[in-house]
């Protein structure tokens, strides 16, 4: 994989990036995965507290606002990905130029 210079990564440099992309890659699916499923479970088997309503009287329920929260939450785990993996490519970049 060359850097932007021309010069090519070592393997140690490029195994240790791996390693720090897959750690990364299965925490975050273990947990985003994790939350999907237990959103399931409680719609199967807790309807009524997933249909509750938030507020009395309130047309929005319990079960949107979860809802809504894991999408925000896959969101930020997917910007807090990129960012991470990017910063490790960049550490491994400067660790082949200096």
């Amino acid at each position: 994989m060359p850097s932007a210079q021309g010069n090519s990564i070592t393997p140690t440099a490029y195994l240790k990036f791996r390693r720090t992309h897959g750690r990364l890659s299965r925490a975050l699916i273990t947990v985003l995965i994790s939350l999907v499923l237990a959103f399931d479970l409680l719609s199967v088997y807790a309807k009524e507290f997933m249909g509750a309503p938030l507020l009395a009287g309130s047309v929005i329920s319990i079960g949107i606002v979860i809802a809504l929260l894991i999408i925000l939450c896959i969101l930020a785990a997917a910007l807090y990905y990129v960012r991470r993996i990017n910063s490790a490519y960049l550490d491994m970049q400067r660790a082949e130029d200096g």
